[in-house]
């Protein structure tokens, strides 16, 4: 119905601002000693714009990331972590 997909678009709009807003006051010096949930907010985040390219029809099927999908996203984090200056 409209009012679900405008509430789930608010929603969704404003979890994209706490994504950015946490990843912008995150000091580059902690990033190796959070990698965990560096890597917990991207998978997080991947699974969000899923669930917006459904269109927020999360009742009908289950919304998931595979498990190469999420290994490639943790491994980018690390690598980003560990090999950035």
């Amino acid at each position: 119905t409209r009012p679900y997909l405008e509430l789930m678009r608010f929603q969704a709009d404003r979890t994209h601002a706490y994504y950015r807003a946490a990843h912008a006051a995150l000091p580059r010096a902690d990033r190796r000693r959070l990698v965990a949930a560096e890597i917990m907010g991207v998978i997080y985040h991947a699974l969000l714009r899923a669930i917006e390219a459904r269109r927020f029809r999360v009742f009908e099927e289950r919304v998931r990331l595979s498990a190469p999908r999420k290994l490639a996203l943790a491994l980018g984090v690390y690598l980003r972590a560990h090999l950035a200056p």
